[in-house]
This record gives structure tokens, sequence and C-alpha cells, in this order.
């Protein structure tokens, strides 16, 4: 697992001594030392102190044994970063995930991948060998190579996945300031904005998903005519329109439509805050709900 030298350092001024950090690849010093020094071999135990000594010889970011311990700090401490899974799939749903996606593929602009939380390695005299690196995008053909090499594995296995597709894009348009119906879009902006970040964030009930962050997974567009852009960049999972369906609301959708045929929409007109589950429940259903449908 390739981890930055900054988040390593952080980790050990958080959790001294709570980890076992075990290289994957040789670890050589080049500006502190000449001729070079091959200071820690693969498979031998890092001491905490010597991440210093990395930074300081300019290494960013080091290959690392994947624990699964590792990772929950790794995530306590930037859950933007390293995420939480999405969901645990075993190695047969993993396997019907990608043909579908394979099929969706072909004939939608946005690409959808799946991508692992962990990492699978083979073991050989040479060490620990990735066979699934950390959050590597998994395609097709990446996947019919990992069947190829990966042994036999328990069909009951769970493993942690990531989609590709995280966030919720609100729409609401503002542009024209002077209509008389502009306070009013602008409260339903910032009501739906502040219900789905307070609700996932203080709720420990509801969450939109498990791996969405209230903080950094929602963008607002109030020019609809920058909605696809937005869609694009963002690789946004759902839309929400925050607004009653008019035509200008409609031609967006269409450009977002003809870009990607299953993409995710959600009219969310009526929003009232103090009766507000209900509208978070649809979001979370909307949010989830594929519609994988090729003719």
């Amino acid at each position: 697992m390739i981890v930055s030298i900054d988040d390593l350092i952080k980790l050990t001024e958080t959790c001294p001594n709570d980890f076992t950090f075990i290289p994957i690849e040789d670890i050589i010093l080049k500006k502190m030392y000449k001729p070079a020094l091959k200071l820690w071999e693969k498979g031998n135990r890092i001491p905490e102190q010597n991440f210093l000594n990395m930074q300081e010889d300019g290494i960013e970011k080091i290959d690392i044994l994947f624990t699964n311990s590792l990772y929950k700090m790794l995530n306590v401490l930037n859950p933007d970063k390293y995420k939480d899974p999405c969901d645990y799939k075993t190695f047969i749903e993993v396997d019907k995930i990608i043909s579908t996606f394979k099929k969706v593929n072909r004939v939608s602009k946005r690409k959808r991948y799946i991508s692992f939380l962990c990492e699978i390695y083979n073991i050989n005299d040479n060490g620990f060998n990735p066979v699934i690196n950390f959050n590597e995008i998994i395609d097709d053909d990446k996947w019919n190579y990992i069947k190829t090499k990966i042994a036999k594995i328990k069909k009951h296995t769970k493993f942690p996945i990531l989609y590709n597709e995280i966030g919720i894009i609100i729409c609401v348009d503002l542009t024209k300031q002077n209509d008389s119906n502009f306070i009013e879009r602008f409260k339903k902006n910032a009501d739906i904005c502040s219900l789905l970040v307070q609700k996932n964030h203080n709720n420990a009930n509801f969450n939109i998903s498990s791996e969405f962050n209230e903080l950094t997974d929602i963008w607002t567009v109030n020019e609809p005519d920058k909605l696809l852009d937005t869609y694009v960049e963002t690789n946004a999972r759902l839309i929400v329109i925050g607004d009653s369906l008019n035509e200008t609301y409609r031609s967006a959708l269409l450009r977002v439509k003809n870009y990607d045929k299953f993409a995710r929409f959600f009219v969310a007109n009526n929003i009232d805050p103090n009766d507000s589950q209900d509208l978070l429940e649809n979001i979370k259903n909307a949010y989830h709900k594929n519609n994988y449908t090729i003719e």
C-alpha cells in the first residue's frame, strides 16, 4: 500500500508504537548518502523515527504492507483520503459487478469501475507481490488478469470495495435574481445543503452511504447550464434538483442523460427541515439505485 511519508509521520505521532511498518520494496536514501544507501530492505520492520530520515532525503511516499489495523487508523486521521468501503463483496459478486460494468461502459460516456480498499498478495521467495493494489481501478482486463494470478479464495470471503461514483450534486437555479421566486429558490438550496450535511454528520443512525463524506462529497450548481460539466468533473453519483422541474432543468438533465444514460436523478421540490426523514431516505434510495437496463 503506497502511503505518503507525511501521513505516516502523523500516524506515528498519534499512535506511537501501535503499528509495525513493513516495506514491500527496498528503501534507498539517495541524497543523504553518497553513494546511495539501502537503509531498509523489503520485509524488514521500519522503526517509526526513521520516517523523518526519509522525509529529509526527499522521499514522499513508500510502499508498505497493508493491514486492516493500519488502514482503520489512516481512515480516522483522514476519512476523505482513506475512505470507508461502500460495500463488501465476495469474489463471485465482484465478478458479476465487473461484468455488468463492462456492458454499461460500452453504451455510456461515463465509465464505472470498482477498486479494492485492501491489498491481496502472492507470497514467494521475493516477498510480498501485490496482485491487487490498494484503490487500484479494476476494469474487465485487469480483473481477468487477476483471476489468473490469485490463489484460491474461499467463496464466502468478502472484500472491501469502492465504486468510483461518489457524492451528490444539488442543482437549484439562482441565475435569475430579479425573479419573484428567487428568495424561495435560494432558501431551498440552503435548506437541502444544510439538511444533508447536518443529518449525515450528526445523526449516528443515518448516513447516505458509508463512503460519503458530507464535508467534501456535496457540490452545488446554481447555473443549470453548468450541470453536465460538474457531473463530469466530480463523478458524482446522484443529481438532486431542489426545485420544481421546468424547461431549464429538463434541458440540463437531458444533456446529462445524453452523456450518461444511467445517470441518477432525484427531484426534491417540497423541503421541510422539520419533517426531513422521509426526504433523506428517498435521497438515500436514489443514491443507491442502479438502472443498468441495456437494450
